[in-house]
């Protein structure tokens, strides 16, 4: 399945992604990189890589709906099934959840539902958390708040500072991407093989009956009469068999 990776800064995670699709196991390929800002690191990992990559500014578009309806197009026009935001810092609208039929997945540096937004790891030191961790996650139109996929989970240290804590999160976040891709694609087959037998089903089940053959009545009426002709023939056949047989018997005598 093709993935498209949506990043705005360094991209990271783009590259462990692109890392692990390199695995002959993995199964999904990075088809296409997709950046709101042309200085986004992370469109270099994509040019290395030989990865079709492309920067889309919403400043280009007079609306966010015509800007996504471009991204869309994109999508559509390098055959993409699953879009992944990787640090990807526009929220995407209703309409493109809505256009996009394939899964969205995000990642989050935290372990959801608790502190979605921004600002994660200081919040949670503030709160004296004694663990955070990531969580990767369908996307709904509520932010943050879509079905989760994988979480991976640290241990807060106590001199712990947003930095060293966003450093531990990030290992998991490389860990837990992949894993979340390689269970969604999963599903993906799991679900497209019973559509698929479903469909053969009702094909089958909406087959036309076929339709019996009409018979003549008067074609049967000449069946009868000639099976009835040769039932008479065959038995006085038989009795004239055994007279004669009588009479060459009584001759030999």
């Amino acid at each position: 399945m093709k993935i498209a990776v949506f990043i705005s800064g360094r991209g990271s995670n783009l590259k462990a992604l692109i890392d692990s699709a390199k695995a002959k196991a993995f199964p999904a390929e990075i088809a296409l990189v997709v950046s709101n800002k042309a200085t986004a690191g992370g469109l270099s990992y994509a040019a290395e890589e030989n990865i079709p990559h492309f920067a889309v500014s919403p400043k280009d578009y007079p609306d966010k709906q015509t800007y996504e309806a471009a991204i869309i197009e994109l999508l559509s026009a390098h055959q993409i099934d699953i879009v992944c935001l990787a640090g990807f810092m526009k929220l995407l609208s209703p309409y493109f959840i809505g256009h996009f039929h394939g899964p969205i997945l995000n990642i989050h540096p935290s372990l959801l539902p608790a502190y979605k937004g921004l600002h994660t790891h200081e919040r949670v030191i503030v709160a004296g958390e004694e663990y955070s961790g990531c969580t990767v996650h369908h996307v709904t139109e509520d932010m943050d708040a879509g079905p989760i996929i994988v979480q991976k989970k640290v241990k807060v240290s106590k001199n712990e500072t947003p930095d060293t804590l966003a450093a531990k999160i990030l290992k998991k976040e490389h860990q837990a991407y992949a894993q979340a891709i390689r269970i969604v694609v999963s599903e993906l087959k799991a679900y497209t093989s019973q559509t698929t037998t479903k469909n053969e089903e009702e094909n089958i089940m909406a087959s036309p009956t076929p339709t019996p053959t009409k018979v003549d009545p008067e074609e049967i009426q000449r069946y009868q009469l000639t099976w009835t002709r040769f039932t008479v023939i065959s038995k006085y056949s038989i009795i004239f068999i055994a007279l004669v047989l009588v009479i060459m018997a009584l001759t030999l005598l």
